[in-house]
């Protein structure tokens, strides 16, 4: 098969089969990702603003989408400036567990569309595909994390 699935072996009489053997297949596996703007990302690292842009974990290399074409992500040294308009998409598998950790008092934002209520928060993605985070206001982010991603 050229994609992942099935391959259906069909008897059309009697037989006996002595193995059936699968070559190139890798079980996926699930990782963990950080986005650490507190201490991994330095002043300025990150800056996306009035435009779209990506930030790599720099362990994994997986990104995070940022549409920042009203507002902004920025790297300050210690955590992130999120400002109203700005988009974060964070790559989920379904169930996955997106947590968004921010500086104390300032979670202004969304995550799967629910406003962020405390310091930390935590959503578990119902399916594949992305965790929205949305700025409602100013945040400032100490970092963005996921687990079980399939990879």
């Amino acid at each position: 098969a050229e994609e992942a699935g099935f391959v259906e072996i069909v008897a059309t009489g009697s037989a006996y089969l002595y193995k059936i053997s699968v070559t190139g297949y890798q079980v996926p596996k699930a990782i963990d990702v950080k986005w650490d703007f507190q201490n991994e990302f330095a002043k300025d690292a990150v800056n996306i603003q009035a435009k779209t842009g990506g930030v790599a974990d720099p362990d994994t290399l997986v990104e995070l989408q940022v549409d920042a074409t009203t507002g902004k992500l920025a790297s300050r040294g210690g955590d992130a400036q999120f400002n109203t308009g700005a988009i974060i998409k964070v790559p989920v598998s379904a169930g996955s567990v997106v947590t968004v950790v921010s500086y104390p008092g300032y979670h202004s934002y969304t995550v799967a569309g629910t406003a962020a209520d405390a310091d930390s928060v935590s959503v578990t993605a119902e399916e594949a595909g992305f965790v929205e985070i949305v700025a409602t206001g100013s945040a400032y982010l100490y970092s963005i994390a996921v687990t079980g991603l399939i990879q």
